[in-house]
């Protein structure tokens, strides 16, 4: 006997379009000589990226490439599946390593999930702490990061990401044209010459290493990058209201 919640939940995710496509890539693991060949896991991972990639469409905020990811929580999903917050959060993972998002901005993500104050805390040694309830956001914010010679501090709660606030304002960067990082790295250039200090920005991801490294007036500069922002940024309205925590 068919479960009806489930089948409701099914029919609601995909149409005949999406069940057709589904079925040439299944089709795939199995009609070119290689029946049988396949693995289980790999098959499951299969219908974990339909479902995952049907959950991203159905679940868009405000037609952009953001999604809420509070429809899309572990918790969500794990009831839906039958499978543990756990298995659920590895599949994520292992997914968008195989079968990763061409439309995934990371930025855009985290610009939105500051919105909510809630998911946000400020300690008092410089740091901001950042609940990433989705596990490919946290990684794509710590591996920037560590890229550009940054850090984050771990936390055994995975979802908790914890750095140095100024990086927010490089994430704001990496959202503007080259013509307005252009702008900006000619008026912190600018800044640093007016204080006497050496450091030269050689890329837009030197911003703020350059600054900190130089020990120049952080505070008075990051405020006036905030008023050189376009007015669509989306870090824009919340980088102006936590000036006031340095």
């Amino acid at each position: 006997m068919k479960n009806s919640t489930a089948e409701k939940n099914y029919h609601a995710l995909f149409d005949n379009f999406d069940k057709a496509k589904a079925f040439d890539e299944i089709a795939e693991f199995f009609y070119d000589m290689n029946f049988g060949s396949t693995s289980k896991s790999d098959i499951e991972l299969l219908m974990f990226h339909f479902y995952m990639d049907a959950m991203i469409q159905a679940n868009k905020i405000d037609n952009s490439d953001v999604i809420s990811y509070a429809a899309c929580s572990d918790y969500k999903m794990s009831q839906k599946l039958g499978i543990t917050q756990q298995r659920v959060r590895n599949l994520k993972v292992k997914t968008e390593l195989v079968y990763p998002q061409n439309d995934f901005r990371w930025e855009e993500s985290l610009a939105y999930l500051l919105r909510d104050k809630k998911n946000v805390q400020f300690s008092k040694n410089d740091m901001v702490i950042i609940n990433i309830p989705d596990p490919n956001l946290f990684y794509a914010i710590q591996d920037y990061i560590e890229e550009y010679g940054g850090y984050v501090e771990i936390h055994i709660n995975r979802k908790i990401l914890e750095m140095r606030r100024e990086y927010l304002w490089q994430f704001a960067l990496q959202l503007e044209d080259k013509e307005r990082q252009n702008a900006i790295i000619k008026y912190i250039q600018k800044e640093l010459n007016k204080e006497k200090k050496q450091g030269k920005i050689d890329s837009i991801y030197s911003v703020i290493k350059t600054i900190l490294e130089n020990g120049a007036n952080a505070v008075g500069i990051l405020s006036g990058i905030n008023g050189l922002l376009s007015p669509d940024n989306p870090f824009g309205y919340f980088l102006k209201s936590i000036i006031q925590n340095f």
